[in-house]
């Protein structure tokens, strides 16, 4: 049986270093069949907010927060205008949306907002955390992240990178270089290009734990999930001294796990790790075969698993077409951590054998 679809507001989280594109590709998705109802979130660091004008929506349609980093102290005002609208779409104060877009400053943080989407239970009650896409510029880019840690943080926790500005890059060489620099800091992620004139609804295609899985490698079948059998995929990063630590990886699941062995895991991650677990996310199976369930968690913080429910909604035709005949997902976890060691995750999982 398919999961049912999810009724909450899909939400895509935008960043990316300063220039590396986010307007535009905002501006150019919104003019796309399917994106017409869509409320844009804009943040901007200083005292003159610039790019909500840029932003090719009506009046209605773009909120700027400008009062400083959405991920520092307005982290709070976030929730707060996550919750403000909503109830200002049920009371048709303002045109009917049916998506969200957050386009951060392009030195936020991502982490805190990510704790706003996942953990808070007055945002997540309505919306659901669809995507967190990082825009990198294929001209700048390995500039970039070998300077700034912002960059390599924004990276470390994306979904889906897109390296923007193809059309000004000629250097096939460098494209290359960045696209291994991304690989090494974010293993997990989705890796694509985008230019002005190409479908701009394709970098917000939501990655669903179907894609996931076949971006992971294969699995040798087994009755159980001893350490042994585990399946990931690592790779060892060189980062400045600030982000040397960070790893991104990814596992694999043939066993149903039962709910208290589920619950003595996360305590155990909570208890060793905290703010070292950057994110983690994924799709158990937990309490009996067949029930598939959303995990996730920021900064060491586990949310309350919900079940697995396809998104209502694609970014295309072809995109709904996929969902309605889409496959159960097999169960997968990624984790983003700061100073964890791949051997310490495993280790972990050894409590998924603790059965009742």
């Amino acid at each position: 049986m398919s999961p049912t679809p999810d009724p909450r507001i899909a939400v895509t989280l935008v960043t990316g270093f300063l220039g590396s594109g986010k307007t535009t590709l905002i501006n150019a998705v919104l003019h796309s069949p399917g994106f017409a109802s869509t409320l844009v979130i804009v943040n901007e660091f200083g005292e003159i907010g610039l790019d909500h004008l840029l932003i090719e929506g009506g009046q209605d349609q773009v909120i700027l927060m400008d009062s400083g980093c959405l991920c520092c102290q307005m982290s709070g005002s976030l929730r707060d205008t996550l919750i403000d609208v909503f109830m200002r779409r049920g009371a048709a104060s303002i045109p009917p949306f049916d998506r969200v877009i957050i386009e951060t400053s392009g030195l936020a943080n991502p982490i805190p907002l990510l704790s706003i989407l996942i953990a808070d239970s007055a945002v997540s009650k309505h919306f659901r955390l669809d995507l967190v896409l990082t825009l990198v510029d294929s001209v700048n880019g390995l500039h970039v992240l070998s300077t700034y840690d912002e960059a390599v943080r924004q990276v470390a926790v994306a979904d889906r990178v897109v390296i923007s500005k193809m059309d000004l890059c000629g250097d096939a060489n460098a494209v290359t270089a960045l696209r291994q620099r991304l690989a090494e800091i974010s293993p997990t992620a989705q890796i694509t290009e985008w230019q002005q004139g190409q479908d701009p609804r394709d970098p917000f295609v939501p990655i669903s734990a179907a894609t996931h899985a076949t971006n992971e490698p294969a699995a040798t079948p087994d009755t159980g999930i001893s350490p042994a059998t585990l399946q990931q995929r690592t790779a060892d990063l060189n980062h400045g001294p600030l982000f040397g630590n960070i790893r991104g990886y990814a596992f694999r699941f043939d066993q149903v796990i039962d709910w208290p062995a589920y619950a003595a895991w996360t305590a155990w991650m909570t208890n060793r790790f905290r703010h070292k677990l950057l994110r983690c996310k994924g799709i158990l199976s937990i309490g009996q075969a067949g029930d598939l369930w959303v995990i996730q968690a920021v900064q060491g913080h586990f949310v309350a698993p919900v079940r697995f429910r396809l998104p209502l909604q694609g970014a295309s035709e072809s995109t709904q077409a996929s969902q309605a005949t889409a496959q159960p997902p097999r169960p997968f976890l990624q984790c983003i951590c700061d100073q964890v060691s791949r051997d310490e995750l495993i280790e972990s999982f050894t409590l998924f054998e603790h059965t009742t």
